[in-house]
């Protein structure tokens, strides 16, 4: 399974210096905004955009190459590569979250100009979970067709980008909607704790619809 993962780090490629340069300058941008909201905001598009970038690669990547017709001639489990895929996911949700957390807060120590609010464990929690959710139904299309998944990754990208044009357009403050409003009233360390645990709940789900979908393929 860790060679399974490597062949996916090796796939991205130069897009893991893009995404740690994302990861690097979203921890100072955030904590140059004063607005607790707007920080989080940039650390949760920030990370959003790197899973969009990571999922969009390897889809690419395996559509134009047919890299699965290979993987299943070798002498591994069907189920495998689908755990390291799953896993793999994971871990690299951990590690940009890791390197904007470490980032913002050593930006409030090293320059005298930022005073924003730096990234939280309970906002990554909550952020963390969200992105698992999407990859819950992403992930699956990516074993059942290629070439929807690379509709769905369109369409998410139709959205992270055009979704903020959209706000300042019409001039909509998201606060001032009555869902935000709502939501920023709960306790959200609770929040984050049911968030996290309905998402990995989902996403061992997804993880067993996808070996089904995997499985009964034929290559």
């Amino acid at each position: 399974m860790k060679q399974l993962i490597m062949k996916d780090i090796r796939v991205l490629g130069f897009m893991n210096l893009i995404i740690l340069i994302i990861a690097i300058g979203s921890g100072y941008m955030g904590t140059s905004v004063s607005n607790i909201y707007k920080s989080n905001f940039i650390y949760g598009f920030s990370i959003v955009i790197s899973i969009y970038l990571i999922t969009a690669r390897i889809t690419t990547k395996e559509y134009k190459e047919n890299s699965n017709t290979l993987i299943v001639s070798m002498p591994v489990k069907k189920f495998d590569v689908v755990k390291a895929r799953y896993l793999f996911m994971i871990i690299y949700i951990i590690a940009i979250s890791m390197i904007i957390y470490l980032s913002s807060n050593i930006s409030r120590i090293l320059f005298d100009d930022v005073s924003g609010n730096s990234l939280g464990l309970v906002e990554i929690s909550i952020i963390s979970s969200l992105i698992i959710i999407y990859l819950v139904f992403n992930i699956p299309f990516q074993y059942y067709n290629i070439g929807k998944a690379q509709i769905v990754n369109a369409i998410f990208y139709m959205m992270i980008i055009l979704t903020p044009n959209i706000l300042n357009r019409y001039d909509i403050n998201i606060l001032d909607i009555s869902l935000v409003k709502k939501l920023l009233t709960l306790n959200l360390n609770q929040l984050s704790i049911t968030l996290f645990g309905t998402s990995i709940l989902l996403y061992f789900i997804s993880l067993f619809v996808s070996k089904f979908i995997y499985e009964a393929k034929e290559f």
